[in-house]
């Protein structure tokens, strides 16, 4: 039986039409969603890296130097503590 004689001779065309259209609406819902996604996730990496710029800040802020000329007690226990 021979496939060719029952295809109409504009199959193809429909044919390329519907991969052209379907491959556009893919990349159209591809493209979509990874713009989505950045929209929300640029925001939210910024937010991220502030915060912890604000942590560190505040870590810096409030850290205490321990040595010989400040804070000698504990800086003999530290100093006595077995090194791991």
């Amino acid at each position: 039986m021979n496939v060719s004689a029952l295809r109409h001779p504009k199959e193809n065309l429909y044919r390329m039409l519907c991969i052209i259209i379907g491959g556009l609406i893919w990349a159209a819902l591809l493209l979509g969603t990874l713009f989505s996604i950045l929209v929300f996730l640029i925001p939210i990496a910024f937010f991220l890296w502030l915060s912890s710029k604000f942590f560190q800040a505040s870590i810096f802020g409030n850290a205490v130097h321990v040595n010989n000329n400040q804070y000698t007690s504990l800086n003999t226990m530290l100093t006595k503590l077995p090194l791991r």
